[in-house]
């Protein structure tokens, strides 16, 4: 399996503290994803965004991960990159407050982008940086699977680039997926329809580890079930769910990919 960069923000999750759940701080965005790297014992690197303050635990948390190349991408500036959460279970409103989104700036590395050209095989999740400036730093023929998460302009970005990608992540709480599905006589089908010319397979992500998916290359909608278990957090479960299926799908069918993806995702979120 060729080596792997996952691309995206690193910032820190603050779980605020109730009656029934503790203060918790840890680092979160792309972390997520390489817990899942390590646990499935794959090699990886990562190219990343956070603020200077942050580099260092960075840096000496990843070496209990695998200890990956980090590229440290640009700096995040005016901004604590703190994600407080109210409530991780996702029986209601989750709160997430973003502290100072609205201020960030960043400063890019030219030289560190240029770094990302060697690699053959991309995963990003979109966030708070320029992803047109990113995607145009890769390799004309690397394979990149993205997720959009909550960030419209970044697949309009993507329309005007002209990319066709291998896998497309979105989920059904995006505020894309929800804006389009309020409409009269929805379909999936036709909502699949939107990403056609854009990627290979497109995965709608729901909750417990269910999904919806389609294969253009095959023509084939695929349905996976969800998981009922009483989950512990739901936090980075998207993200652990995204690294296992392009993973397992290099290896294995797409179908399979997505099953596997599944039951994995659902146990990071009993831990």
């Amino acid at each position: 399996m060729s080596r792997i960069c996952l691309i995206g923000d690193i910032l820190i999750d603050v779980t605020l503290k109730t009656k029934e759940t503790p203060l918790k701080m840890r680092l979160g965005g792309i972390v997520h994803s390489a817990r899942a790297f390590w646990a499935m014992d794959i090699e990886y690197d990562i190219a990343y965004f956070a603020p200077s303050y942050l580099v260092k635990e960075i840096e000496d948390f990843m070496t209990t991960l695998g200890n990956p190349t980090l590229i440290y991408l640009g700096e995040v500036q005016r901004c604590p990159y703190v994600m407080l959460v109210n409530e991780v279970k996702e029986i209601g409103n989750q709160g997430y407050e973003f502290l100072l989104r609205e201020n960030i700036e960043i400063n890019y590395d030219e030289f560190s982008l240029e770094k990302l050209l060697i690699y053959s095989h991309v995963i990003l999740v979109s966030g708070n940086y320029d992803i047109k400036k990113v995607l145009k730093s890769l390799d004309k023929d690397c394979i990149i699977s993205i997720d959009f998460a909550n960030n419209i302009n970044d697949f309009i970005a993507i329309e005007q680039i002209g990319l066709k990608f291998e896998k497309i992540f979105i989920s059904t709480s995006s505020d894309y997926f929800l804006d389009y599905s309020s409409k009269e006589n929805f379909k999936i089908e036709d909502f699949f329809n939107l990403f056609k010319k854009f990627t290979n397979k497109i995965v709608l992500k729901e909750n417990r580890g269910g999904s919806r998916a389609y294969d253009f290359i095959t023509d084939e909608l695929i349905l996976i079930s969800s998981q009922t278990q009483p989950i512990l957090h739901s936090i980075g479960v998207g993200d652990v769910y995204n690294v296992i299926c392009v993973c397992k799908n290099m290896i294995v069918n797409f179908e399979e990919s997505l099953n596997y993806a599944s039951w994995i995702a659902t146990e990071y979120a009993l831990t």
